[in-house]
């Protein structure tokens, strides 16, 4: 909560980069006229203070080279997928304002803390500097900014 533009911009990015690889993009539409929640993608908006954390993504790298190895451990090679364990953790803010890595509650692994209070990172949308443009097909099926 509180960083739903990154959020868009994000969704954004992954559909022109799906569009660009001549996929179809039909089920990437998540957030696509949600009035109620006001979702568009701003120019500038604030990251959450635990983006780039190298815990976070160390394990995130970890199951993806785990699953495919001959293709991932050409982006990610410093690490092996021995650290996957079949979950992922997913940052969580807790009551003090800290951020922790929470895996499922399955799992039994108690939270780490990667981040304490609320500071955070401000960026320019990817969108508004993207050098592949968007066919026009598929620009009424991206999140517009208002």
């Amino acid at each position: 909560k509180g960083y739903e533009s990154a959020l868009v911009a994000y969704t954004n990015a992954m559909l022109v980069e799906w569009d660009r690889r001549g996929k179809n993009s039909d089920l990437l539409k998540p957030f696509q006229d949600d009035p109620e929640r006001n979702l568009v993608e701003d120019e500038c908006y604030e990251m959450p203070p635990w983006w780039g954390n190298k815990d976070l993504h160390s394990y995130h790298q970890h199951a993806l080279v785990a699953k495919l190895p001959e293709h991932y451990m050409i982006h990610f090679p410093q690490v092996d997928g021995s650290n996957y364990n079949g979950s992922y953790p997913w940052p969580r803010e807790v009551e003090d304002g800290a951020w922790v890595l929470r895996w499922p509650k399955a799992r039994k692994i108690p939270d780490k803390i990667i981040c304490k209070g609320k500071s955070s990172k401000r960026v320019t949308s990817p969108s508004t500097t993207a050098k592949t443009p968007i066919k026009s097909s598929r620009q009424s099926k991206r999140l517009r900014t208002k």
